[in-house]
């Protein structure tokens, strides 16, 4: 999440090379201008209203407050070191910034830093906040301790996140100090990068046998954190929630603008929630933060592997996303039909294991699904 006060043509629509452009301001997405409604603006209402309110920690800011008020685990910690943010100044490897998540909201935090955070609107996509690190913000009486950032979307539109507001993960080289290196030039990552090529610039504790990664092991000091660890499984599930998020956004603003992609773009989702073109496990990973422990208890297909792949079921608990459940009805239909055409190409206990959850929880599943598992 990297907030940057350099991109003024924001009305304009982006331009990236090769990629088809979505105007943000588009009447039919007002991206900069509709009300939002992502649990970050939700809590912003009940934090003006006196609904909640957020303590003060003296060593870590509103940090632990607004964790605790969105429900995001500390186990969720993932710790990066490359300068790969507006707050470079203050990271580097002795100090690295800490990202936690849920299913909806990205935060990130540095000491003696701002406070970054990026949440799933429902309709709007991801929406970029910061809080400015002060006491009085909240003792003064002011009500905009959440401030929205729209000049992330200069780095936050791009070829990689299908030309909307998106989340990105980076795998770089750095020089000693964090900086990332030009040669060999960073990548974007997601579920689909060889596990070979993941995580430069960040730690990385657990275990992953045989397999081997770009992260560094954490040497940093943890006293100021939350925890001490950067947690390989959340770093896993993070890799393929951010290209599912970015695909519920892009899958359904481009409906919406009626874009010739729309189906393109609802396909990928599909594809994407089924974790097709999903990198190998070259050998068992295993967590040690207890994040594995807490996702897997959060809802339905979230039965980790961890052997050979992510997931023991190939089908993304992003489904039960609000975002999900409104995209356009056509959209919608889209991606049920294509996942529904990946599932025929699974071993069969594995599809009537979706299949059976998938007929449990979700109400809107088309009648195909229903008709076709087997008892």
């Amino acid at each position: 999440m990297t907030f940057r006060v350099v991109f003024a043509a924001l009305g304009a629509a982006a331009c990236f090379a090769g990629l088809d452009e979505l105007n943000v301001d588009d009447p039919a997405l007002q991206y900069t201008t509709r009300a939002t409604h992502d649990p970050i603006a939700e809590l912003s209402r009940n934090v003006k209203t006196g609904k909640v309110t957020l303590r003060f920690d003296d060593q870590r800011g509103y940090l632990p407050a607004i964790l605790e008020a969105l429900d995001i685990p500390v186990e969720s910690q993932m710790a990066v070191f490359s300068k790969t943010s507006v707050q470079s100044m203050r990271i580097g490897p002795g100090r690295p910034r800490a990202l936690y998540f849920n299913d909806s909201v990205a935060i990130g935090w540095v000491p003696r830093g701002t406070i970054e955070l990026a949440a799933l609107d429902p309709e709007q996509g991801i929406v970029f906040y910061s809080v400015d690190q002060r006491r009085w913000t909240t003792e003064s009486g002011r009500s905009d301790i959440f401030q929205r950032r729209t000049d992330c979307l200069h780095c936050h539109i791009r070829g990689f996140t299908g030309g909307v507001p998106g989340m990105l993960i980076r795998s770089v080289s750095t020089t000693l100090d964090g900086t990332p290196r030009r040669v060999p030039p960073g990548i974007d990552t997601d579920y689909r990068t060889p596990f070979e090529k993941l995580w430069g610039g960040w730690y990385v504790t657990g275990e992953s046998g045989t397999g081997r990664h770009l992260g560094a092991t954490a040497t940093f000091d943890a006293a100021p954190y939350l925890s001490a660890k950067s947690d390989i499984v959340a770093l896993l599930v993070f890799e393929h929630q951010t290209r599912v998020m970015n695909l519920l956004v892009e899958a359904g603003w481009r409906e919406r603008v009626h874009s010739g992609r729309a189906e393109q773009a609802a396909r990928d989702l599909a594809d994407a929630l089924m974790f097709e073109g999903e990198a190998q496990l070259p050998d068992k990973v295993h967590g040690t933060s207890g994040f594995a422990e807490k996702f897997a208890a959060r809802g339905p297909l979230r039965e980790f592997d961890l052997q050979h792949r992510l997931m023991r079921n190939r089908c993304s608990w992003m489904v039960y996303s609000p975002a999900f459940d409104t995209l356009p009805a056509s959209a919608r239909s889209t991606v049920y039909r294509r996942m529904w055409d990946v599932l025929q190409t699974r071993p069969e206990d594995e599809r009537s294991n979706i299949v059976r959850v998938l007929r449990s929880t979700k109400p809107d599943l088309p009648e195909y699904f229903r008709a076709n598992v087997r008892k």
